[in-house]
């Protein structure tokens, strides 16, 4: 048999599910079902192929504790203390979203939401990094990883979320969701702005 990064390959399901082989292998039969397919199978070819071709995202890794992080789009190269990660108690810029059940589920919470009640109408919210208690522990985790520019998302699972998830919490005032559940796995969208 084949030995993938976690022991022998059992299947070729479980090969394809290794992240290298499983992209290749998905973009290439992808790529070349477009190509081959008639035009009315995929009239718009000549916008898909980009978008396959496109560099794949680099994958979260999942923590036992259920935590995940990943980055979207990479932020600043740079070395000083503005580029971060940002340290304890730093003020940052943060823009977010807070979506429940998966990434594009309703949403209980973002920063646009929390600016758009605001004088200056900002669509980020200034934050004390690890001092601010309206997010859960896993926020912190997942901005003390990013640099100033990085778009990235992560998983809350309900022990890295307020009072361990073991209370309902209500969401934003203009949300769509206005209680989340005790127990919810929550899911964030998040962009590091700046670090004052």
């Amino acid at each position: 048999g084949i030995e993938g990064p976690h022991g022998p390959v059992n299947s070729a399901l479980e090969l394809m599910g290794s992240r290298r082989i499983g992209r290749f292998f998905l973009s290439g039969v992808c790529l070349l079902a477009v190509h081959i397919s008639p035009c009315w199978l995929f009239p718009r070819r000549n916008v898909l192929l980009p978008l396959l071709a496109a560099p794949w995202p680099s994958h979260a890794e999942v923590r036992p504790d259920g935590f995940s992080y990943e980055t979207l789009v990479p932020g600043s190269t740079g070395t000083e203390l503005r580029d971060g990660p940002p340290k304890k108690y730093a003020k940052i810029w943060l823009k977010f979203v807070g979506h429940l059940n998966n990434f594009e589920g309703p949403v209980f919470d973002s920063s646009s939401l929390r600016g758009a009640r605001r004088p200056a109408k900002k669509d980020y919210v200034e934050i004390t990094v690890d001092l601010d208690d309206s997010f859960g522990p896993a926020m912190w985790e997942a901005v003390h990883r990013m640099k100033v520019g990085e778009k990235g998302r992560f998983v809350q699972p309900p022990n890295l979320s307020f009072g361990e998830g073991q209370m309902a919490i209500e969401g934003d005032e203009d949300a769509e969701v206005k209680v989340i559940p005790a127990g919810s796995t929550l899911f964030y969208e998040v962009e590091l702005v700046r670090i004052i």
